[in-house]
């Protein structure tokens, strides 16, 4: 006792000495208000990855039980007291997220994907009803998990249900007709155009989804399409749309459909119409454009050689474009501008390919690097043609050649090693050498065929072994 009174005093004069007084004794730690939500919120996480781990796994009971706990998580109510949105979701986007996974596994998982679907159908109801229904009539459709006609009607069904917006009825529409191997593709085309209206935007995509089964219908369906678009009385006036937007986007696509039908003239036709009729600077502009660039492909399809009417018509309609393009358009100035400076350099007017290249710095400050290596591009290719070999390796070695496309990254080291070879600066050509094979690596031969000046044989190792030798016989002589 006497010693423990020792030991209490010498406790109060340290403490009186420090300053510090008794402190209270630690309150225990209360239990987190948010706990149950913390669990259910793990308990949430937990079953989402079981999932996704038995679905990869191809285990489907252990994917079942882990769907049906995260339904049984979704239909627990909220705890009292807790505010802000729960972290795990409620029953019907909790029924969206199994459908679409267990969807992925197609017919091995078909069973499963019912059962959700119908469990989803019982808990919506009006147009979200309708757009399931369709989804899931589709899907049994497609692994012949029904009979055929029971399940066509049913999509037919919701397809006319006055519920639904018309945007999903043209989408709906649009679907059912590549259903049945295309065979009454006509049938649904015509009710997705009735439920467009005079919505041009919805009438452009009904036409779309129509240029790309070529292989299914055949080229004169297709051709059907494109002449009913052409010719649509909702579109027609609208096709070039002041040279932007959705509505131009559709011209270009027709364009190009007709192009790769190899209608060159009809293309063209289409294009002249377009301008009489709605003689806009911009969809002027848009036009010519077009119509420089069919021209191009007429020049290159129809002779041996490019033919030179056809590129000096695809230079006036690139004039043209340009003149006629209203000042608020960088973007197409500057695709313009380069079309005009590849026609130039494939007339050889090098003259034509620098100006335009000095307007292109002097409009446009702040070049992108993919257009500046473009025009990089065309003005060495034309330095190349005229014979201006120094000034062309210039050109070619200033392009960045980390992020060019593979083919045009082959192109410029090709013409690299020309114009090392044209200069008789062998050694300079074999430098370009490993960046050359890196490009071209696991293949036996070049995937890029050599040609032309400065190449002895279009097999590469043969070539770079005559260029050593070269370059040996230049080191002597100096």
């Amino acid at each position: 006792m006497k010693r423990e009174s020792c030991l209490a005093i010498l406790m109060s004069m340290a403490l009186a000495l420090t300053g510090r007084g008794a402190e209270p004794p630690a309150a225990a730690v209360p239990e987190p208000a948010g706990d149950p939500e913390v669990r259910l919120a793990a308990a949430d996480t937990a079953s989402l990855q079981d999932l996704d781990v038995a679905l990869k796994s191809n285990d489907l009971a252990r994917a079942r039980a882990a769907g049906d706990a995260l339904l049984t998580l979704a239909d627990t109510p909220v705890p009292p007291g807790f505010r802000g949105r729960p972290p795990w979701k409620a029953r019907i986007p909790s029924l969206q997220d199994l459908i679409n996974k267990f969807q992925q596994k197609k017919l091995y998982g078909a069973d499963e994907t019912c059962r959700y679907y119908e469990q989803l159908l019982g808990a919506l109801e009006g147009r979200d009803r309708d757009l399931l229904t369709i989804r899931y009539a589709t899907f049994r459709y497609t692994y012949a998990l029904g009979d055929d006609a029971e399940l066509l009607a049913a999509i037919d069904t919701a397809i006319a249900s006055p519920l639904l917006k018309p945007a999903d009825r043209v989408k709906a529409c649009l679907d059912r007709a590549g259903l049945c191997d295309f065979s009454d593709y006509e049938a649904y085309q015509e009710r997705a155009l009735a439920s467009a209206a005079d919505d041009a935007d919805l009438r452009a995509t009904v036409y779309r989804a129509g240029f790309n089964t070529e292989r299914a219908r055949g080229t004169a369906a297709v051709l059907r399409d494109l002449h009913a678009a052409m010719a649509d009385p909702v579109l027609k006036p609208r096709l070039l749309a002041s040279g932007r937007g959705p509505a131009a986007a559709f011209a270009r696509q027709i364009v190009a459909s007709l192009n790769r039908l190899k209608r060159y003239d009809e293309g063209l036709a289409f294009l002249e119409a377009c301008v009489t009729n709605a003689p806009a600077p911009a969809e002027v502009s848009l036009a010519s454009e077009l119509m420089a660039g069919i021209h191009l492909l007429k020049a290159r399809r129809y002779y041996a050689a490019e033919s030179p009417l056809e590129l000096e018509r695809a230079f006036a309609c690139c004039t043209r474009a340009i003149d006629t393009l209203p000042d608020d358009d960088p973007t197409g100035l500057m695709t313009r501008l380069l079309l005009r400076m590849d026609v130039a350099g494939r007339l050889n007017r090098r003259a034509q390919v620098e100006a335009d290249a000095a307007r292109l710095e002097s409009r446009l400050a702040n070049l992108r690097e993919l257009w500046a290596g473009e025009a990089g591009y065309l003005r060495g290719l034309a330095a190349y043609q005229a014979g201006a070999y120094a000034d062309a390796r210039a050109r070619f070695g200033a392009i960045p050649l980390e992020k060019a496309p593979k083919r045009r990254k082959l192109r410029i080291l090709d013409y690299l090693i020309r114009c090392c070879c044209a200069l008789e600066d062998y050694e300079a050509a074999l430098a370009y050498r490993p960046a050359f094979e890196e490009t071209n690596r696991n293949w036996g031969d070049l995937s890029y065929t050599m040609r032309g000046e400065g190449f002895d044989t279009e097999r590469y190792a043969a070539f770079f072994a005559s260029l050593e030798a070269r370059a040996a016989l230049a080191r002597r002589a100096r």
